[in-house]
C-alpha cells in the first residue's frame, strides 16, 4: 500500500476497517486484492438493524436493566420465518431517560421484513412483550 507521503508499506496480512461502501469503491485503493478477494466483497451484504422505543407511564417491568425473550418475536408469527426473530431484545432506558421506557432491537432478516411503519413497528413489539409478559 502506498500512502499519500509516497511511503509504501508492505505486510504479509493486513486488517482493513473501513466502511463497505468505501471498499467497493476501491478507496482505499487495494492494487494487491485478488479477484476472490473483489469477488467476495461485490457479494458482502451490510446488516439491517431496527430498533423502538417504547415509553411507558408505569415502569411494569420490575428492575431488570436488559431482558431477552427466548421465543419470542411477533406474536402468531411461524416458528420457523423471519418475524419469530423480531422484539426479542429489549433493554429498560429508565435510568437514562427518566421516565418509563424500554428500546427493543432486531436485526438482519428479521429486521428486514418488519412492519413498514414506525407505529407497526410499536405495535408489533408490544405484542411480543405482552406475550412473553402476559400483559
Amino acid at each position: 500500500m502506498r500512502l499519500r507521503s509516497g511511503e509504501r508499506i508492505t505486510a504479509d496480512i493486513a486488517v482493513v476497517a473501513v466502511p463497505l461502501a468505501l471498499l467497493r469503491a476501491d478507496v482505499p485503493r487495494l492494487p494487491d486484492a485478488g479477484s476472490g478477494v473483489r469477488t467476495a466483497l461485490r457479494s458482502l451484504t451490510t446488516g439491517t438493524f431496527e430498533k423502538v422505543v417504547l415509553r411507558y407511564d408505569e415502569q411494569w417491568w420490575g428492575d431488570h436493566r436488559v431482558y431477552g425473550i427466548v421465543g419470542g418475536g411477533a406474536p402468531g408469527a411461524p416458528a420457523d420465518s423471519a418475524a419469530a426473530l423480531r422484539w426479542t431484545e429489549f433493554y429498560s432506558l429508565t435510568d437514562v431517560l427518566g421516565f418509563p421506557a424500554l428500546v427493543g432491537f432486531c436485526g438482519g432478516s428479521s429486521a428486514r421484513s418488519r412492519p413498514a411503519s414506525d407505529a407497526g413497528c410499536a405495535r408489533e413489539a408490544e405484542r411480543a412483550l405482552g406475550a412473553a409478559f402476559a400483559r
